[in-house]
């Protein structure tokens, strides 16, 4: 069963790792942020490596929950999927800041190759 910060959908892992977002879109529906926050800024590398081993059956994990490219550990998060042998590694973001080349590149070193752009 994945802890607080993650839900399992089928074959895939999604992992809250955002916690602010640099959009404010006005139909956003994450109510939650100040509970999230407090909840994921206490969230350790520990807490994330359990979430992604609990369940062996899991092919592919997501990073999502406001605006997972703003955490700081998310590059370190993707190479942690990558070495616990994920084939799916991805994330749900605006894609703001994959206008920053070096961000980007960053992820797709660790790991990173699946991305789901939100644009609304």
């Amino acid at each position: 069963m994945p802890s607080p910060g993650s839900s399992l959908v089928g074959e895939r892992l999604h992992i809250c790792g955002g916690y602010s977002c640099n959009n404010n879109c006005m139909f956003c529906m994450e109510e939650d942020r100040d509970a999230r926050m407090r909840r994921l800024k206490a969230q350790t590398d520990e807490d994330v490596r359990q979430m992604m081993t609990l369940d062996t059956s899991v092919r592919e994990v997501m990073f999502t929950s406001g605006e997972p490219t703003l955490h700081p550990r998310l590059p370190h998060y993707v190479a942690m999927a990558r070495e616990l042998g994920f084939p799916v590694i991805g994330l749900i973001t605006n894609g703001r800041r994959f206008a920053y080349r070096p961000y980007l590149e960053s992820l797709l070193e660790a790991g990173l190759n699946h991305v789901l752009v939100s644009i609304h």
